[in-house]
């Protein structure tokens, strides 16, 4: 049975390597459409830019996830990521740190055998809009009283 502590050392190996690895999935934090993605292939993030739409791997609430990055932004202890699932209504909470972040998942490896390569244009052009829509959705709020939305302050 592989371990959290296993997990962790091969996440740690290929962040120093700069190389990559595929690591299995389960679960629907990440919502239908990642429900034929049988396993990721992650990359050590030392090696790799983290920005908004990206996907990334860190342990939370004693699990290991893989999380889109919704928020990058300075901190008092340097750049803080804010994470959620694409299934998920709320953000994860809290911030994460840079040294949190164990690998960013650059392809999805698919039921059918086929890999989906994350970094080509219309991979980003999809994650961006994903972040784009959940910030939209957080300001406007329908009220159901017409066409008129009401806004949170």
């Amino acid at each position: 049975m592989i371990t959290n502590d296993d997990i962790l050392t091969l996440l740690s190996e290929v962040v120093d390597s700069g190389s990559e690895v595929r690591l299995p999935v389960s679960g629907s934090s990440m919502g239908p459409a990642f429900s034929s993605v049988r396993d990721l292939v992650v990359r050590g993030s030392v090696a790799t830019v983290i920005s908004p739409g990206s996907l990334v791997v860190f342990f939370l609430h004693g699990r290991w996830a893989a999380h889109r990055v919704i928020c990058v932004r300075q901190g008092a202890g340097g750049v803080e990521y804010l994470t959620k699932g694409d299934g998920l209504r709320q953000p994860d909470g809290p911030l994460l740190r840079g040294s949190e972040i164990k690998g960013v998942v650059v392809g999805l490896g698919l039921a059918n055998g086929t890999t989906v390569d994350l970094q080509t244009f219309r991979a980003r052009l999809s994650a961006w809009w994903i972040v784009k829509r959940f910030w939209i959705r957080r300001r406007i709020i329908p009220t159901g009283k017409g066409p008129k939305p009401a806004y949170r302050e």
